[in-house]
This record gives C-alpha cells, structure tokens and sequence, in this order.
C-alpha cells in the first residue's frame, strides 16, 4: 500500500508539526533596558522576540512606589533592577526573571513600552544597553506568564487516543487514504510512540 519510506516521510512531517519549538508560549519578548533610541544604545534592536529559556537581564516596574525603585519624568511606574540585599541578574531565564522581580519586591517585569519610554533606564547593572525581559504593552499589570497566541499543534497527552480504523500493509478492495494514514500516526505519535512501534501498531513493520 505505502511504502516505507512514504511512512517514514509522514512521521518525520508529524515530528517536525508537534516540536515544541513550535508553541507560542514558549516564546516572550525583549526590549533595550535603557538607550533605545541612541547612537550608542541597543545594537543591532532594540526588541526581539526569544526563547524563554534564553538568557537576558531583568529589570522590573510596579504602578506604585516601593524601596530602592526610581521614577523617570516622563512615565507613571517605577523600575528597579537590584536592591542593597538583592543582585543584578544579567543572564536569567523568563521565569528567573519573574522570580527575580518578585524578590526585588517590584509587582511586574516592565512592558515593551515602559522600556523604549526609558522608564527603567539608569536602575543598574549595566542594562541600558542591553536587552531585557519584557511583557507586551498590552498586557495587565500582573506577575502572570505572558499571554501569547495559542499553540500551532496540539499539545502532547497521554489520554487514550482512537484509530480513524484498522489499517493493513495488504491490498483491499477498499484502500485507506493518506489522510487517514496521517492521522492515525498523528494520533500514536502523540501517544509518545516511537518509529518501530507505529510501524508495528499500524501493520506495516515488514514493508518493504
């Protein structure tokens, strides 16, 4: 029916599909910490869209006031990058980063646009030219996980999944489609299923 090679085709495609490279939410944004706009500042951006799991400084904002936090001019919250008991962090995680905020007593990490406003600028740590974690400009004050678009595939689960039907490597009267094919390895890939045992499950362990 299909060979083997069309089968190993189809399961590398679902591979590549489910990455979890491929969910939004493993990503967040960046922004210069202090010299958007300068000659000297941010180089090559001055925002970037990363992996969470990269490393980059932190410098946090909160709508009130609160130890150690300073108040630019020209904007309505207050920043802070360290405090005499709590230190710079230059090379946190996304959630080191919120950790890190909270322990500098700050509600928040500063949004994309409190951070090119240069409302952080000059807090320390040697951050106003480099970037750091940001939240979105629209998102709420909140030490919540930045909200971005859904996942581009489904998340993995271990609940049961059922077969579009039986398959089998033998001629039949009634051929199963490659759609059919596709969502059935689909399915069993998200099961945690390797490449042998899909080809067994599925009948076609001995094609050729």
């Amino acid at each position: 029916m299909f060979s083997q090679i069309a089968i190993s085709t189809i399961l590398l495609l679902v591979w590549v599909s489910s990455s979890p490279y491929a969910h939004a939410q493993d990503y967040a944004q960046v922004a210069c910490g202090g010299r958007p706009n300068m000659a000297n500042g941010c180089r090559p951006v001055v925002t970037d869209t990363v992996l969470k799991t990269d490393l980059y400084g932190v410098r946090c904002c909160s709508s009130a006031p609160f130890p150690h936090a300073k108040k630019q001019a020209q904007c309505d919250v207050w920043a802070i990058a360290r405090t005499p008991t709590v230190t710079c962090n230059t090379a946190a995680t996304y959630e080191e980063a919120l950790a890190h905020c909270n322990n500098l007593g700050a509600e928040r990490l500063c949004t994309v646009d409190e951070l090119l406003n240069k409302c952080a600028k000059s807090t320390g740590c040697g951050l106003n030219k480099k970037l750091v974690w940001s939240l979105p400009s629209t998102a709420s004050p909140t030490q919540s996980p930045v909200s971005l678009p859904e996942p581009l595939t489904a998340s993995p689960t271990k609940a049961p999944v059922v077969l579009p039907g039986p398959l089998t490597a033998s001629p039949t009267s009634s051929p199963v489609s490659l759609p059919t094919i596709f969502q059935s390895i689909h399915a069993l890939h998200v099961q945690g299923q390797n490449h042998a045992q899909i080809l067994a499950v599925l009948g076609l362990k001995g094609i050729a």
